[in-house]
């Protein structure tokens, strides 16, 4: 029997909660999440809530001392105009520093199957 069937990381039960009824998207800012503190062993690698999209995204910074940086976790399908980024530009705020450049973080995505 394996131990850690069901198992859930607490930040992404704590994101699933925060970004209700997203949760593919969810998983995705999850996996960008994993990838930037555990392979990319960035610092200060946090996950955030955009109530207006009812998106997460994540933020980090590559070292000490270095500027925070915001990543926008999408599947590989997504389609993004020019207006959508802009948009995102426009909500994609950490406390009240609006963001300036975006990296889009893409993975790709197999929804689960019931």
């Amino acid at each position: 029997m394996d131990p850690l069937k069901g198992y859930r990381h607490p930040k992404l039960v704590e994101a699933l909660q925060t970004c209700p009824g997203n949760e593919d998207q969810v998983n995705i800012a999850f996996q960008v999440y994993m990838d930037l503190c555990e392979a990319k062993t960035w610092r200060s690698v946090e996950l955030h809530h955009c109530e207006a999209l009812n998106i997460m995204f994540v933020s980090a910074r590559r070292g000490e001392g270095q500027p925070r940086e915001v990543f926008l976790p999408i599947d590989v399908t997504t389609t993004l105009s020019q207006e959508d980024i802009h948009t995102h530009f426009q909500h994609l705020v950490i406390g009240d520093k609006q963001t300036h450049s975006l990296t889009l973080g893409m993975l790709f995505w197999l929804a689960p199957t019931v």
